[in-house]
């Protein structure tokens, strides 16, 4: 979709050398399948140097129902989105009549020291990873019908918590719910404090 909306939008992409060349674009973190991203975070090469504001202007345009470009920024030399992301916010949503449940399992959550979940690797055997320290539980509110559960969850390279790890310590009615998964904010850590990764960069569309 970004690729269509690069080409529609005029300014063609940067690609890779070699037998089966491809578009110099990578977003920060992948996501889930299903879940709805608020505020995405994609690194893309161009060819030339463009100019953003009317760049931003092009792509908005670009875009099909229900994205939309937040802004632009260049990047700094040799920054690599994929290698600096260290958390993420997390919101799961329930159905309102779901909110004892809810709040019981927040509950459980916060009040456990550790939280033992098996983590797959593809057709590797699982392996058993304590979740617990890579978690921060958020206050559970309903409204117009929907439960929400926020969360900040570890996303470092080393150490990914994941939201399907999360569900899995959940109870079977939950989890067979009809849920949704949203993710928010990404956050960086910079001279040991942890701040939102488009911070450290310079925003110049907003």
């Amino acid at each position: 979709m970004m690729q269509r909306a690069f080409r529609r939008a005029g300014w063609p992409l940067a690609y890779s050398q070699g037998y089966h060349p491809h578009p110099q674009m990578s977003f920060a973190l992948a996501l889930p399948v299903g879940a709805e991203a608020q505020a995405d975070l994609m690194q893309v090469e161009l060819t030339g140097e463009p100019d953003l504001n009317m760049l931003k202007d092009k792509l908005a345009a670009a875009m099909p129902p229900g994205f939309a470009v937040s802004g632009l920024c260049p990047m700094q030399d040799k920054a690599v989105l994929t290698t600096m992301v260290t958390a993420c916010d997390w919101i799961f949503s329930f159905p309102a009549d779901c909110e004892g449940e809810v709040r019981t399992f927040a509950s459980f959550l916060e009040a456990s020291e550790s939280l033992p979940a098996v983590k797959q690797s593809g057709k590797k055997p699982g392996k058993i990873v304590d979740v617990r320290p890579g978690m921060t539980i958020g206050p559970v509110t309903t409204e117009n019908g929907i439960c929400r559960l926020p969360m900040r969850l570890r996303a470092s390279q080393e150490d990914y918590v994941q939201p399907a790890l999360v569900m899995s310590l959940a109870p079977e009615s939950l989890q067979q719910s009809v849920w949704q998964l949203r993710r928010g904010t990404m956050y960086t850590t910079r001279d040991g404090e942890i701040c939102p990764l488009i911070k450290i960069f310079e925003v110049t569309v907003s």
